[in-house]
């Protein structure tokens, strides 16, 4: 079963957590109430019991910032480790990732050492990379064109009864996750109620189209998908069965996401709209906003842009302000 993240604005579980005693009630540094330590474990313990169902998420999943070492318990309430994240009966695991310090990852996340995964991956890993990598593991490089690179950070992890869907801003290096400004945003999702022969199909989640459109656009330079790398015979329940076409068995129609791909190469026609900024273009369009939005500053944070010549970088610009600025603004009367 998942081991959810830790409630926010309560600490991670650690020994380093500062407390204070105030008429026998046990509070954190703002004075706010908490429960006894073994209490906190034991409400954590009973609510590991798989994905939620969508009834019992009553509010979109959030997005956390990751633990920073060396910062006192209050600056890190509510933040995340790895090991909030990739926990639990995990059954086989698709993680992408930019740049991959196998040998730490596998330190800190030791539950995937033994499990089936493949690595989709962007070469930031160095030669050592398939030496240090299980047999349980395969790799996969995605085709990009000259200068360009597979980027996205995710982790798709099946459970028995479920499967948790991760984005990330990290690499998979311990600088990235204890030493930087990092982020995450995840959702648990359960496995869909088994239809009876002939009944009508519910529809699919815009997520769930999202999220297997660009599972599925992750290709090599034949334009063979990462899942035919996997071999071997399995049940469905093993990463050999494993394909895009796999999330349809979970229901994403908790996610409360808009869930925007990046897919290197030249686009055009209809899927011109499904990747990058013009995605963010195409979503924002069914949108309507106050009309205090007028003229609202874009606020962007990247940790580097695209290598282009100067009028091309100016182009660029006015293409990403005219994509975060579209939809409709309600004028009041």
């Amino acid at each position: 079963p998942l081991t959810p993240p830790p409630p926010l604005g309560m600490p991670p579980d650690s020994d380093d957590d500062e407390v204070v005693i105030t008429d026998e009630k046990v509070g954190d540094k703002r004075g706010r109430s908490a429960p006894p330590r073994d209490q906190a474990k034991a409400e954590g313990s009973s609510r590991a019991q798989g994905p939620p169902s969508t009834s019992s998420t009553p509010t979109p999943p959030v997005f956390r910032l990751l633990w920073t070492k060396g910062l006192p318990p209050r600056d890190n309430a509510g933040c995340v480790k790895i090991t909030d994240v990739v926990d639990g009966d995990i059954i086989c695991a698709i993680v992408m990732n930019f740049a991959v310090d196998l040998q730490w990852f596998l330190s800190a996340a030791p539950t995937l050492r033994n499990t089936p995964t493949i690595l989709i991956h962007g070469g930031g890993g160095g030669p050592k990379l398939n030496a240090e990598m299980p047999s349980t593991w395969t790799e996969f490089r995605p085709h990009c064109e000259t200068y360009g690179t597979h980027h996205t950070k995710a982790f798709v992890l099946f459970y028995p009864t479920g499967v948790r869907v991760c984005v990330l801003t990290a690499n998979l290096s311990q600088g990235d996750w204890e030493q930087k400004s990092q982020g995450c945003w995840m959702v648990d999702c359960p496995l869909k109620p088994r239809q009876d022969p002939g009944a009508k199909v519910a529809p699919a989640s815009e997520f769930e189209d999202d999220l297997v459109r660009y599972l599925g656009a992750v290709v090599d330079e034949k334009g063979r998908g990462w899942w035919t790398k996997l071999s071997g015979g399995g049940t469905p329940d093993t990463l050999h069965r494993v394909t895009p076409d796999t999330l349809r068995n979970y229901d994403f129609s908790a996610a409360g996401v808009k869930l925007i791909g990046s897919v290197p190469g030249r686009h055009h026609g209809a899927s011109l709209s499904r990747w990058g900024h013009m995605a963010v273009r195409a979503a924002l369009q069914k949108e309507r906003f106050p009309k205090r939005f007028i003229r609202t500053p874009h606020l962007w944070q990247f940790s580097s842009f695209s290598n282009t010549k100067k009028n091309q970088h100016e182009d660029y610009l006015r293409q990403l302000q005219v994509s975060f600025s579209f939809g409709t603004v309600e004028l009041e009367q």
